[in-house]
């Protein structure tokens, strides 16, 4: 089992299992933004951010690549995330894990 998948199971334990709703207001609360401030920051209306925080909007997984540039995280954390609560929100027993193609360097 990698480092990572560890990391990935021991956070689960810890604070439950993570969604993009949780680690978006995690890291406003630690930017000390307020509700609005995030929505504004993310482009979205104050509703529409209540929404997701509650689960009842997921972004569509361009708009979570968008909002990791946006906040200054890798996409990769984000799109998985947004597809993993997408897979929930519709009953399916299913997770998928993103990783990022590693580029060869040409000679």
């Amino acid at each position: 089992m990698s480092e990572e998948t560890l990391s990935a199971d021991f956070l689960d334990q810890v604070v439950g299992q993570l969604t993009l709703p949780k680690l978006v207001d995690a890291i406003r609360e630690g930017e000390e933004y307020s509700k609005a401030e995030m929505a504004m920051e993310l482009g979205v209306s104050p509703s529409y951010y209540s929404d997701f925080l509650k689960g009842e909007k997921i972004p569509s997984i361009s708009k979570a690549a968008e909002w990791a540039d946006i906040l200054g995280y890798h996409q990769a954390q984000f799109v998985e995330l947004a597809i993993n609560d997408k897979l929930r929100s519709l009953g399916m027993q299913l997770e998928v894990r993103a990783s990022v193609p590693k580029v060869s360097k040409s000679v």
